[in-house]
Order: C-alpha cells, then structure tokens, then sequence
C-alpha cells in the first residue's frame, strides 16, 4: 500500500516574480502535496509579481491577505494552519511577521513539522536583535537558510545540524541555461563606445545603498593611472541624475542603459560585459551576472551583504574590496584585469556558471525541500 505523500503549505511573504521557477519545481514534486498561500496584491514598487494567470495555471493556491501594522506584518487566514490537514507548513521567515510567530508555535503544539524559509543572521544585528532572533528560529522543526554563514552562527548557538539547511537563491536557471547555448557575434559595446576597452557593468535599481558613485570614481581613478574602462548601468532609480553629475564631472565613457525587463536583452548586455561591479550589497544582481558568464566584484563585509555574496570564489568568479574604499575597488579591477589577460573569456564563463550550476539553481533547492519532507529532517 502507497503510503499517502506528505501535505505541504507553503507560505511567503509575498509572492516575487523570481520565485516562479522554484515554485514550479517544488510544484512539479511527485512525492509531495504542495498547496500555495499567496497574497497576490502587489504593495511594492520594485517588486514584480507572479500575474494570477501564471498561479492559476501553475499552482495549487489558496488566497491569503497581508495587513501591516506599523513595522509589523499579519497574514489573514493562515492561524487556522495549525488545525488543518497539512502535515508541513513551510513559511518564509519574517521575523515581523506575527501571524508566523503564532502559527508556527501552535503548529508545533499540534505536532505538526515547521520550518522557516529564511535570511536568518545577518551579522549586524545588536544583542536585543540577536536575541530575539534566536528565539524566533528556535521555534521550527528546522530552518533553510540563504548562505552558510547565517547556519554557522545558528550552530554556534547549538542548534541542531541535521535541521538546520542552506538552501541558496535562484532564478530563472532553466532559461538562463538555455541562453548561455546560443552563439552571439554581437559587438554591442564596440558600437555604442567606439572602442575596445573593457566594459564594467552594474544591473539593478539605481539606490544610494548601492553606492554606484564609488564605481565611478574607482573607474576615474584607474583612468589617471592610464587604465581606460568603459561602463554601463542597466537600472533607474532615484541616483540616476546624481550619478550622470558624476560622470559627466570626471569625463567617463558611462552608458546610463535605463530600465530593462527583456531577458535576452539582458543576455547580451551581461555576457558580453567583462565584470559586474556592485560597491554597495549585492544579491540577485550577482547571481543574474554569474549565470550569463559575468565575474562579479563587491564588498567584502559580510554584515552589510545579502547571503549570494557567498558565491564568489575571490579569484575565481569575481573578488572582494574593502568596504568603502574607493582605492581598493580601484586595485580589485585592476588585479582582475591583469591576471585574467591571458585566460580565455570562455573559460571565465564557465568558471562563474560552475557555482550556480552546483547550489544556487531550483533543481537544488527543491530537492533540498525534498529531502528534508520525505526524512522527517
């Protein structure tokens, strides 16, 4: 007799665009029974997401509703969760999220297995913040946390291992794969430049956190010094004008791109740059850049950056500079350049293919899920 397949209830925050694709892989599962709580109204300016013909087509999804109060969030119609027929309730996280703390306490009450989806530690947090953060992940049966360093410090605390899990990010691995297949004689920055230099890229909303003005003077600076770079910013936002000034001030070759949602758009524009700079935190940016071929340098202070900064390999896929230094941006670029010279472009792009193709992909994250529902882990 077919032992019957575990009940999962699935519940985020909300419902980003980029999530599809794990959502579908999960979705896809044979072994488990997994049904969507969404809330499919979009507050958020810079968010996409998932249209509801996509999650009516794809999904097994119930309709939930998110009320903030001040800084905190509730989700109407999970607290009857706890009492239901699901044998799995997998929420996202949010520590300001109430409704969690209470579902996710009364569903351990009801023997039922918890697990948060989750960044988990930063690094930056005060001792209240930490505190109250040990409390809150202590709750679940276990957690999936997004990079390696937040589980090593739930273990510092010693929470248990075998509960406790990395699962990493994604994106859309299957298209992005399927591009990287396709050949392209395009020339596209020879074109627009007039010339041959190098072609440093940042994709992504144009924000003060990101610090894009460090890009720039790095860029000058290196140019005093006789190292000619080209630039291209894919991405709007409030700094746009702010940084024009700054390019325009100091001469540089700066292609302000503009918003841009058309992915083999962004195939080419990616592929054919020679390195991501990211100053500020860096998180999807990085993985989009490393799944089309792209290195990708950014700050080396952990407790300001998002958990996918853990997917370069300094050296490697891309490198590190000190936080803020725009002297040491400068040396990174320039000791990038100069022992990568000599290696052939294609080989630097499957350098950087290597570690999304490994862990930061839907297939291992879904297996991951997986494992963890069918071993009672």
């Amino acid at each position: 007799m077919q032992k019957n397949k575990p009940k999962v209830a699935l519940i985020p925050a909300i419902s980003p665009l980029y999530r599809l694709y794990v959502w579908e892989k999960l979705a896809e599962l044979k072994s488990l029974d997994v049904t969507f709580f969404l809330e499919t109204e979009n507050n958020i300016d810079n968010i996409k997401y998932i249209p509801l013909d996509i999650l009516n087509e794809k999904f097994q999804w119930k309709r939930i509703q998110n009320t903030y109060h001040f800084r905190f969030l509730w989700q109407k119609g999970v607290l009857k969760l706890p009492f239901s027929d699901y044998d799995i309730l997998l929420f996202s996280g949010n520590i300001r999220c109430l409704s969690t703390w209470i579902s996710s306490i009364l569903a351990r009450i009801m023997g039922k297995r918890v697990y948060f989806w989750t960044h988990g530690v930063y690094g930056k947090e005060n001792r209240l913040s930490l505190f109250v953060k040990r409390i809150f992940l202590s709750i679940p049966t276990g957690n999936f946390f997004y990079g390696d360093l937040s589980l090593q410090k739930v273990l510092s605390w010693n929470f248990n291992k075998d509960h406790n899990h990395v699962i990493y990010n994604s994106l859309n691995y299957d298209f992005h794969k399927k591009m990287r297949e396709s050949q392209s004689n395009e020339n596209t920055y020879i074109d627009h430049f007039n010339n041959k230099n190098p072609v440093l890229l940042f994709i992504g909303r144009l924000t003060r956190i990101k610090k894009l003005e460090q890009l720039l003077l790095a860029a000058k600076k290196l140019e005093n010094e006789g190292e000619l770079y080209n630039i291209i910013l894919i991405g709007d936002g409030p700094e746009r004008e702010r940084l024009q000034e700054i390019s325009t001030d100091n001469n540089l070759h700066t292609w302000f791109y503009g918003e841009c949602y058309d992915e083999n758009e962004l195939y080419s524009l990616i592929s054919q740059a020679d390195l991501c700079i990211s100053p500020g935190n860096v998180g999807l940016t990085l993985m989009h850049c490393l799944s089309y071929g792209t290195p990708v340098i950014t700050h080396n202070d952990f407790s300001y950056q998002m958990p996918e900064a853990e997917a370069i390999d300094p050296g490697f896929n891309g490198d590190f500079f000190e936080r803020d230094s725009i002297e040491d941006l400068s040396q990174a670029i320039k000791n990038w350049f100069d022992k990568n010279k000599a290696v052939d472009r294609n080989i630097i792009k499957q350098r950087c293919y290597s570690v999304i193709d490994e862990k930061y992909n839907p297939y291992y994250q879904s297996t991951l899920i997986e494992k963890v529902a069918l071993n009672n882990i």
